[in-house]
């Protein structure tokens, strides 16, 4: 009776499953979608694009964004800097705010908003599992303000170009104009190539429900990576920004993040989700797209490489050369002898691709970065 009980409740499901045509809004394709924050006491930013048709041809065009803008409520205006931002860092906090934006011949704006205050970040700190390094935030937020609370990450580590360099390829020239190649083992591994920073921002914010941990988070997870990844060679910088949403701003954000996880019978169609900017000319216009209005902190830490794990290449990575074949030939093909394996009573020496990783090639630079810029 039992197996059977289980039979319809498995036939149950099965019958539920069907195509589910998503609504459309009748002229979304090609609309504008505005996604801004205006941080008092920080910066603004804005980003313009348009919706793209999951079917069919999207027109192609560019957004062609003239100018943009924030301003208070009693008529202040800060305008767009070279870095296609608005410094707000002097700007006061119990004032008012909104976007404004000159797009394709009109003008988008925002409502005017009271900032949310910002919540209290009380330490950053890092752990490790051997395999993983963590970096985790600790934070405060007065529930009665928001429950919610964005977080935002900036990176900035150096790391080496090259890996340690155990062997090296002698060469000699013959009578007969040929070159004989031989290989040598290094007394100490070569460290001559430089080391290089690089940058990184968080692509997008990471949504947090105070609510649920009771106004408090403890060792909140932020970032992770490997430890045996470059940005634990040397030294690894993190700034975290912490800002609080509004009740609209969060459920409108999480909305967007649940979509790009892909649509399902549950995910609310993109075109029913309420944003809060408005176009001038025409106010019936459909436009996509949030601009929040809030205060921020930031806490900035660094870690040396004390969980760094190098990475030791296993024997499937390498090339045996065969007593046949000049060495030559190798080294034209980019191999490299890199360390010993050891296969039955013989110990040769496995060759592999150059590691040697060129600075530029890999996003950095001989000048460390500054997170203010």
């Amino acid at each position: 009776m039992k197996r059977l009980s289980l039979l319809i409740i498995l036939l149950s499901a099965v019958s539920c499953v069907y195509d589910y045509p998503i609504p459309a809004v009748e002229g979304a394709e090609n609309s504008l979608v505005f996604d801004g924050s205006i941080v008092v006491g920080g910066m603004a930013k804005l980003e313009v694009s348009r919706i793209t048709p999951t079917s069919g041809n999207a027109s192609g065009e560019e957004v062609s964004l003239t100018d943009w803008w924030v301003e208070n409520e009693d008529g202040t205006v800060y305008h767009m800097n070279a870095l296609g931002t608005v410094d707000l860092t002097l700007a006061p906090f119990d004032k008012q705010y909104r976007m404004v934006a000159r797009c394709e011949g009109k003008t988008y704006y925002s409502p005017l908003q009271s900032p949310v205050a910002a919540p209290q970040i009380d330490s950053l700190t890092f752990s490790s599992d051997f395999n993983t390094v963590y970096c985790n935030v600790s934070l405060q937020q007065d529930t009665t303000v928001s429950k919610y609370v964005a977080l935002s990450f900036e990176e900035i580590w150096n790391f080496h170009a090259d890996f340690e360099k155990r062997f090296d390829v002698t060469s000699k020239e013959n009578k007969d104009g040929t070159i004989t190649y031989s290989v040598i083992e290094l007394d100490y591994p070569d460290y001559s190539h430089y080391w290089c920073w690089t940058r990184r921002k968080a692509s997008a914010d990471i949504l947090i429900d105070m609510g649920i941990l009771g106004g408090q988070a403890i060792s909140y997870p932020v970032n992770k990576f490997n430890s045996t990844n470059n940005r634990n060679h040397r030294e690894y910088h993190l700034k975290v920004t912490a800002r609080s949403l509004s009740e609209i701003e969060y459920r409108y954000s999480h909305s967007l993040i649940s979509q790009e996880g892909g649509l399902n019978l549950f995910t609310p169609n993109p075109g029913e989700i309420v944003g809060n900017v408005a176009c001038q000319e025409d106010p019936s216009e459909h436009v996509y797209g949030y601009v929040s209005t809030s205060a921020s902190t930031s806490i900035e830490e660094s870690l040396d490489n004390r969980y760094l794990r190098f990475s030791d290449p296993g024997t499937s990575d390498f090339i045996v050369p065969s007593p046949t074949v000049e060495l030559s030939w190798y080294i034209d093909a980019g191999y490299w002898p890199i360390k010993r394996v050891k296969r039955g009573e013989e110990i040769p020496i496995g060759w592999g691709e150059l590691r040697c990783i060129d600075c530029i090639l890999a996003g950095g630079t001989l000048e460390k970065p500054d997170f203010s810029e």
